[in-house]
């Protein structure tokens, strides 16, 4: 009879194990499904951060009335929001693009008003990619 208890306690186990197995399936089959949808949205921003680049083409300070124009070029292969580019002087913040986008292989004239003391310009565009100069023309 020994035998017997030692059955039923192992059966009494495997259906207990089976029934939660079988509750926690729908719950494992949607953080399955979150996981997969996750590593796709991250393969998808890694592609977007490889194929986007931009480069400062020209930048020009008129002395006289304080504006800065620069003059920025999609390099990459990917299309560029502009609201996504902000323009630092000096280290710091000066402007925002403005609504719109710019495909690969065009340009855009962004002018900063007000800008005096100029040393340096970094345009810092979508996913931290970022563009520095010091070389500025003048007039």
């Amino acid at each position: 009879m020994s035998g017997t208890g030692g059955a039923a306690a192992v059966a009494v186990l495997l259906i207990g194990l089976m029934i939660g197995l079988t509750v926690a399936q729908p719950s494992l089959d949607r953080a399955l499904t979150d996981l997969k949808d996750a590593r796709e949205s991250i393969a998808t921003e890694i592609v977007e951060l490889k194929n986007t680049d931009m480069e400062l083409i020209s930048t020009f300070h008129n002395d006289t009335t304080s504006v800065l124009n620069l003059t920025i070029g999609n390099s990459g292969s990917s299309v560029m929001e502009l609201s996504d580019l902000d323009v630092l002087v000096n280290g710091t913040y000066a402007a925002s693009g403005p609504v719109g986008y710019l495909y690969p292989g065009q340009t855009l004239t962004l002018s900063v008003k007000n800008v005096t003391d100029l040393r340096s310009v970094k345009v810092v565009g979508p996913w931290g990619i970022s563009v520095m100069t010091s070389t500025i023309g003048r007039g």
